[in-house]
């Protein structure tokens, strides 16, 4: 699964110099499902949903938002004053990085929805035409679905 993470880049050594941009996020993110045959999610929090609205409905979204840090696999309730307008909700959400040890995530997502999201197998052919050359991108996700289900964790 792919995900654009649209973050204002302020720690040490980061910097997204298209932050602020209303339209940067779309264009990369189609550009990737041009190139790939995959839609990209859109990995964001407040912050950044205000400059991504146009990537609705198109790309999911997997919001990022830390009511709490507890260190917990129970996710708690999401805030009302979490914002993911224009999305209804969230597909999925990180609700806590545990203090920078483990990013926890719920989702909305059934099987299907994953299933559709990552596909069970990806395959685009590319040809360039000013070489003359094919480029062929795979990517087989068979069974992940099932191995993270059964990891003991939902």
């Amino acid at each position: 699964m792919l995900a654009l993470d649209w973050e204002t880049g302020k720690t040490a050594g980061s910097k997204n110099y298209a932050w602020g941009s209303t339209t940067y996020a779309k264009q990369f993110m189609d550009r990737v499902y041009e190139k790939t045959g995959v839609r990209c999610m859109l990995y964001t929090g407040m912050e950044g949903i205000s400059q991504c609205k146009n990537c609705y409905p198109t790309y999911k979204l997997w919001f990022a938002g830390y009511p709490n840090l507890n260190d917990s696999w129970t996710p708690p309730a999401f805030p009302s004053r979490y914002k993911t307008s224009p999305w209804p909700k969230y597909d999925i959400w990180q609700y806590t990085n545990s203090n920078s040890k483990l990013d926890r995530n719920t989702t909305n997502l059934t099987k299907s929805d994953w299933n559709n999201l990552i596909k069970s197998s990806i395959s685009k052919t590319t040809t360039n035409t000013t070489k003359g050359s094919e480029t062929k991108v795979s990517i087989n996700f068979n069974n992940y679905y099932n191995k993270i289900s059964n990891s003991g964790h939902d």
